[in-house]
């Protein structure tokens, strides 16, 4: 029941498609944390969107919205970063990351996953990258530093009553002074069908592949 601050942003659009924001806002990074809540598939966003998400950040933002293609770049601190202080040891010293969506037919209408009876067919292709460092600054406790890169390409669709989004995202983490460079990644593939004007039946597959080294008691986990 706490208040907690989620968006506080300001943007200023130029005439020519290309804006620049700044504030706490959404890392450009996977296209299912890109949709708000309300307009998922589903109740939650996947397993697989939940373990390589970057959240929320508080940075810089410049992007393009033209016809058919969406180019954004952020110059941030650090992934999952929601109203934590710059001075927190949890932050990353610095990060950058851009998004691209190349939309080859139909209209904008991927701000939800549901497309009901009647829709034209929409596609659009998406990939993402983020990189952050932490360890350097006086304000964290880390005794070195730790890069991490991630990574991710995906496909959206929507049709006359039909939806499918399939994605992959990965990381890459190296930490300095040992063996510590774990890679992780996983795989997305979802749908929804209407029976009816009103009846949509909906699956999702998650598949979740983490390294060996991380210590985890299960590596590789699945969800359907």
């Amino acid at each position: 029941g706490d208040f907690n601050l989620r968006d506080a942003w300001g943007r200023y659009r130029f005439e020519n498609g290309v804006y620049l924001q700044a504030g706490q806002q959404k890392v450009d990074f996977t296209s299912e944390q890109l949709v708000e809540d309300q307009y998922q598939l589903f109740a939650e966003t996947s397993f697989v969107d939940a373990y390589f998400s970057a959240g929320f950040t508080q940075g810089i933002r410049v992007g393009y919205e033209g016809e058919t293609f969406h180019v954004v770049g952020n110059v941030y601190d650090g992934s999952n970063t929601r109203n934590v202080d710059w001075t927190s040891p949890s932050e990353g010293d610095f990060a950058i990351g851009g998004r691209f969506d190349w939309l080859f037919n139909g209209q904008w209408v991927f701000d939800d996953h549901t497309s009901w009876r009647g829709s034209e067919f929409s596609g659009k292709l998406g990939g993402a990258l983020h990189w952050q460092t932490a360890g350097e600054t006086g304000f964290t406790t880390a005794t070195e530093s730790t890069d991490a890169f991630m990574y991710t390409i995906d496909v959206a669709l929507e049709g006359d009553g039909w939806n499918a989004l399939a994605a992959f995202v990965a990381d890459f983490v190296d930490a300095d002074g040992g063996d510590d460079e774990l890679n992780n990644f996983g795989f997305l593939i979802q749908g929804g069908i209407f029976v009816t004007d009103n009846t949509e039946l909906a699956a999702r597959l998650d598949l979740l592949f983490r390294d060996d080294d991380g210590g985890f008691e299960e590596e590789d986990q699945y969800f359907l």
